[in-house]
């Protein structure tokens, strides 16, 4: 491959981001896929939704029923009891739980500010997930006798533990204790006795979790955010949801419903920063036996996503007089924390998708851990984002130096190799033959100026993965940047924001250039200058941090590039000043004139 093809490949792959922003954000809003046909009748049965974003009207499912052994319909037993609210309460997390089918009506995340002035405010308002503006509340159950409808007594109550019970159904004893410890984890056991002289077979069930949207403090660009996510044993594993969701909704006017007839260990329905996650850790009845998504459109682009709600289904048992089966859940509601959700097993970490190549993501976990750790020293994200910069630059720097040599080097033997072209511009493989033989001779590489450049994209994307979805940058705050997370947006001038470090990492682009030593042709050269404006139009609205690291990376490479120019000076005047001979006679004084 010659130097001009490979210039034209390394333009082509740099250029794949530029293509992907310009499908999403260009042709699909102009070229939507065809519509969808009438939703069946189970796709439209979906909760309702209360919010400004989003307006479901629905049908709620019908509950499933529970049946007797001899198949004779039982009917739920009649009992009035009050509306009651609880709330369990730790350092980081605070639940209200209801009385009406057990259920979780919001989470305090006391740990997140609700805002960036919330953050500055001694008694700032922090984050608070509403999961009471649909018919089936977090936890909820769809069965006769135990739904959101259904009030339940209180029968235990304390700091950190609550124990709901009822008679749903003759003879069947529901009892759901919670308990919060440490952590954003709620321990949730659900126990059915059977209190009846004859067998009771309790169905299939479905068990909702609570609806999670966009929010609005949080931009939504480069998104969708708002996504269902679940783990498939024991081959399909983790499976993101965000494509198939993201491409129904658009389709469908309402509510989009689809089940997903696979096993699952866990399920999460997350936004950009914040999740929840239920999984089954112990049970003495059939576990989580499929999924169904639920999602509706929101506003268009990345927030296509404007509401996600799943529920998975529980596999029917048969109870025997006097038994008593129980299922043990994990229910998780705070922030998508590689360490917290790492913590809790089962592979959850997964759930965090860096939407990456497969080959990269180990990659993208890695400059997450390294990340975590320099935070951990230093104790900004900003610092810990530039050290990461000069960690990950120092390992590149023999490849990156080695390339700068070989370039330099090419460029001292351009004209040689612009006679060769004009030689042989007429027979192409008799131009290859002698480039080849000429290369070899010379002991250069065309591909050793490019190869730093390509090994660092990875690199690059990976981090931009990382920063894209790290809660850790949530309001993290460095120099003038109030939100790492999001662009500067110093100010606006008529709607449009105003960033300084897009425009730095632009001119430290257009500087590298011109300090880097080329053999390019003229139209090459035209291409290569039009690379810092195109990238500056990609990422200007991108994450602070992101531009952060790459402008830290450019000024590396300028002064990498300007150390060795000085050094390569200094040896070229030293071999200049040993190779001009000195003259080895001594200097004759002029004789004194002598008195005649």
């Amino acid at each position: 491959m010659n130097k001009k093809d490979l210039s034209l490949a390394v333009v082509l792959i740099l250029l794949i981001p530029v293509w992907m922003l310009f499908d999403a954000k260009v042709l699909k809003p102009r070229f939507p896929d065809a519509p969808a046909a009438t939703p069946t009748p189970e796709a439209a049965a979906a909760p309702v939704v209360e919010t400004p974003s989003v307006e479901v009207k629905d049908t709620v499912p019908a509950p499933a029923p529970v049946v007797a052994s001899n198949a004779e319909t039982l009917q739920p037993r009649e009992e009035v009891v009050e509306a009651e609210t609880v709330w369990l309460r730790n350092d980081v997390l605070e639940v209200e739980l209801s009385n009406l089918g057990a259920t979780v009506l919001f989470a305090d995340l006391l740990d997140y500010p609700a805002t960036l002035k919330d953050k500055e405010l001694k008694d700032g308002v922090t984050v608070k997930l509403d999961f009471s503006t649909v018919a089936f509340p977090a936890l909820s159950y769809n069965m006769v006798g135990l739904n959101p409808q259904t009030p339940l007594e209180i029968s235990e109550a304390d700091d950190g533990r609550v124990i709901f019970r009822r008679e749903v159904l003759p003879g069947l004893l529901f009892t759901r204790e919670i308990i919060l410890a440490e952590g954003y984890a709620l321990q949730v056991v659900d126990g059915w006795k059977n209190t009846s002289v004859t067998g009771i077979t309790v169905p299939d069930v479905s068990l909702y979790l609570g609806p999670m949207f966009p929010r609005e403090e949080i931009s939504q660009k480069f998104g969708p955010f708002v996504s269902i996510d679940a783990r498939h044993p024991p081959k399909t594993g983790t499976k993101h949801y965000v494509k198939l969701l993201r491409k129904a909704v658009g389709k469908t006017p309402d509510v989009f419903e689809e089940k997903i007839s696979l096993p699952v260990e866990w399920v999460a329905v997350k936004n950009k920063f914040f999740t929840q996650v239920l999984t089954l850790e112990d049970s003495e009845l059939p576990g989580m036996e499929s999924l169904t998504l639920r999602a509706k459109a929101g506003e268009q682009g990345a927030a296509a996503i404007g509401y996600a709600q799943p529920s998975v289904t529980l596999g029917a048992a048969a109870l025997q007089p006097g038994q008593t089966l129980t299922r043990d859940f994990s229910y998780y509601i705070g922030p998508i924390s590689m360490e917290n959700l790492t913590a809790l097993g089962d592979k959850q970490e997964e759930l965090i998708d860096f939407r990456l190549f497969k080959f990269i993501v180990p990659l993208g976990k890695l400059m997450m851990f390294g990340l975590n750790k320099l935070y951990a020293v230093t104790g900004n994200w900003g610092v810990a984002i530039i050290l990461l910069t000069f960690v990950v630059r120092m390992l590149f720097w023999p490849l990156t130096q080695k390339g700068a040599e070989n370039m330099k080097r090419m460029s001292e033997l351009s004209p040689q190799m612009k006679e060769l072209k004009e030689k042989y511009k007429n027979n192409p493989q008799k131009l290859n033959a002698e480039m080849s033989a000429f290369y070899k001779a010379n002991k250069v590489n065309p591909m050793a100026g490019c190869l730093p450049m390509l090994v660092q994209i990875p690199v690059f994307i990976s981090l931009y993965g990382v920063l894209r979805v790290a809660v850790e940058l949530r309001f993290a705050q460095f120099l003038w940047i109030k939100d790492l997370s999001e662009q500067e947006a110093l100010f606006f001038i008529a709607g449009f924001p105003v960033n300084i470090l897009p425009l730095t990492m632009g001119a430290t682009m257009v500087l590298q250039q011109r300090l880097t030593p080329s053999n390019m042709d003229p139209q090459q050269k035209k291409i290569m200058m039009m690379m810092p404006i195109v990238f500056l139009f990609i990422c200007y609205n991108m994450p602070a941090g992101l531009l952060l690291y790459w402008t830290t990376s450019n000024l590396i490479s300028i002064y990498q590039t300007t150390h060795t120019r000085r050094r390569d000076a200094k040896t070229a005047a030293k071999s200049s000043s040993a190779s001009t001979p000195t003259s080895s006679l001594k200097p004759v004084k002029n004789p004194k004139s002598k008195k005649g």
